[in-house]
């Protein structure tokens, strides 16, 4: 999605990128919540890990709202995914597993861990 060039200046911008795209969250239009899921993925793939780290603390309750609220399972599975995207960002798989980074992030997750869990689990 973001080319070499365009990241330098995403990274530069990025509060006002990462409220444009979780703005939609809230919509009421479930295709503007789509999109905002699909747009916010991206950047959580294309910008890791100064995006999760920097955003996790607002991101990770409203992915697991969404997964929990959303009645379409196209929703539920996209909020699954842009949550897996964040969880996969915070994780340097080319590192050793107990690098002080990757223990870092991992501890980002922690405060979740239950409630992510039972998302998962209410699913199926």
């Amino acid at each position: 999605m973001i080319s070499d060039t365009c990241k330098k200046q995403f990274k530069q911008n990025l509060d006002e990128i990462a409220r444009m795209s979780v703005s939609g969250f809230s919509s009421e239009s479930p295709r503007v919540r789509y999109e905002a899921l699909q747009s916010t993925g991206l950047l959580l793939n294309d910008l890791a890990p100064e995006f999760q780290t920097k955003y996790h603390a607002d991101l990770i309750p409203a992915l697991l709202k969404m997964m929990n609220e959303e009645s379409a399972l196209k929703m539920q599975y996209q909020a699954t995914a842009c949550m897996t995207s964040m969880i996969r960002g915070l994780i340097d798989e080319e590192s050793a597993e107990d690098s002080e980074v990757n223990l870092a992030n991992k501890e980002l997750l922690v405060p979740h861990a239950d409630a992510l869990v039972n998302s998962i689990s209410l699913l199926f």
